[in-house]
């Protein structure tokens, strides 16, 4: 577990010939009771379907001007749960 809140955020290591290696796991998300894959090529689609409700949040990451970097996705979830717990 990566982050915890509405909208928590997991990443599975898988093993690569006994080691770990980085680029080695899956992400996950899980809010509403629904665990679901990022869809690593599409990560950008993917998590912007979990943050739809926080506009401002939704509208940064999937900007083609200014996004918020693709390998941010804990950053992300963190600001995504500080707006809910207001």
């Amino acid at each position: 577990e990566i982050v915890k809140g509405k909208l928590s955020y997991y990443r599975l290591y898988t093993p690569y010939q006994d080691m770990v290696v980085n680029n080695s796991f899956e992400q996950f998300v899980y809010k509403d009771n629904k665990l679901s894959k990022i869809n690593r090529p599409k990560r950008r689609d993917s998590l912007g379907e979990f943050i739809k409700d926080y506009p401002e949040l939704y509208d940064k990451w999937m900007s083609p001007y200014e996004p918020i970097d693709i390998n941010s996705i804990d950053y992300v979830v963190e600001m995504y749960n500080e707006h809910f717990k207001k």
